[in-house]
């Protein structure tokens, strides 16, 4: 991600006196503030994701690592009325609500599963090992 101006001013071949944000709209760069809030968003759908016994979800309140199902949370509060002692990992967690649908993308991992599974698609057979004195022979 380009974070300062310098670098969309030579990426553009621009003079100094070109806005930034005209630049920023000439190369597709999305500004700063909307860029991170994305980020955090796509963060935020990683929480549910995430084990109810996750060292990260533990950090939140108590509905993120229980199996309650609670109405989802009140909507933002302005800026200008936010807590500020809010660390990153809760504005993080306000994109998102404890009693969304949880994802659990691989219960198992893939080489746990039984091979009643994999049904016609996997056969293993083995050869009957011959004897040490027939493979010397052979050899």
């Amino acid at each position: 991600m380009l974070q300062s101006p310098l670098h969309i001013r030579l990426i553009c071949a621009a003079f100094r006196t070109t806005p930034i944000h005209t630049l920023e709209i000439e190369v597709s760069i999305p500004p700063i503030p909307l860029f991170l809030d994305s980020a955090n968003k796509r963060a935020a759908i990683q929480f549910n994701k995430l084990s109810t016994n996750n060292p990260i979800l533990q950090r939140l309140p108590n509905e993120w690592h229980t199996n309650n199902n609670s109405p989802p949370p009140l909507p933002n509060l302005p800026k200008s009325q936010k807590n500020p002692n809010t660390t990153q990992l809760l504005q993080v967690a306000n994109n998102t609500s404890p009693s969304n649908e949880r994802i659990f993308p691989l219960l198992l991992p893939p080489w746990r599963h039984p091979l009643t599974d994999f049904g016609n698609r996997f056969y293993l057979a083995s050869k009957p090992l011959d004897s040490k004195d027939k493979v010397a022979q052979l050899h």
